[in-house]
């Protein structure tokens, strides 16, 4: 069956800007089970924004991807889309199943801009992930992390973190991410929530690795998050 020109105009334009040194590079970081053609992400980002202008119907409609970087843009055609939010919502319920490592999950959260002109509808479709596979808590997780964090969600997304099963190991550093980030834009509010919170060890180290090594963090936060996040009873 012959490539939907979408599909066609994507898979030339991956093999024109391959680079194979760069695949080389992100392979043991990235460790998606789909194929790295070697692709950087501002050039996912660019031609994206060329399908989402042209024909995002006609790519969506595609089945399989054969790439990391396929999916990626799979992510980024539904972000750019000028299609109104619940069309982007009911195209995201499609796509998030997809996803199957960090980046691509980290990639396509941060596009999604447009979602904040309706954040309540966005916020509930995020809920169930949040009690999912793996990958689907990541990108709930991402998801508050890059749209949420505002005076008027903050105790929303405490609320949410405490709701999260952190056994596996990148919801775990999705949470520690969201709570370092916290820390920075609302200090009182993360510490306050970090007296409370019942954290797992891993994620206490992960958190506060992630806090110590933030230089937007105020440094009277780092040491009360050290005390915190230094017990060896779950808080």
């Amino acid at each position: 069956m012959k490539d939907a020109p979408a599909v066609s105009f994507v898979r030339q334009k991956l093999v024109e800007n391959c680079d194979p040194a760069f695949r080389e590079f992100v392979k043991p970081f990235i460790r998606t089970p789909d194929k790295i053609v070697g692709v950087r992400i501002p050039i996912l980002h660019a031609i994206a924004k060329e399908v989402a202008r042209t024909d995002p119907e006609g790519y969506l409609r595609e089945r399989k991807d054969r790439s990391f970087e396929e999916t990626v843009i799979r992510g980024l055609v539904i972000a750019y889309n000028r299609s109104d939010n619940q069309w982007r919502l009911n195209a995201l319920k499609a796509f998030i199943p997809r996803v199957q490592d960090w980046a691509t999950c980290d990639v396509v959260c941060a596009a999604l801009k447009p979602l904040r002109k309706e954040r309540e509808a966005f916020l509930a479709f995020l809920s169930p992930y949040l009690l999912g596979s793996e990958f689907e808590v990541r990108f709930a997780l991402v998801c508050l992390m890059d749209h949420f964090l505002i005076p008027e969600y903050i105790k929303i997304v405490f609320a949410n973190i405490k709701k999260v099963d952190e056994t596996p190991y990148y919801v775990m550093m999705g949470k520690a991410w969201l709570i370092a980030t916290a820390a920075r834009k609302f200090p009182k509010e993360t510490v306050e929530f970090l007296k409370i919170a019942k954290l797992g060890e891993e994620t206490k180290k992960a958190t506060l690795r992630k806090i110590k090594d933030s230089r937007a963090v105020m440094p009277e936060v780092k040491r009360i998050a050290d005390m915190l996040l230094n017990t060896k009873e779950t808080l």
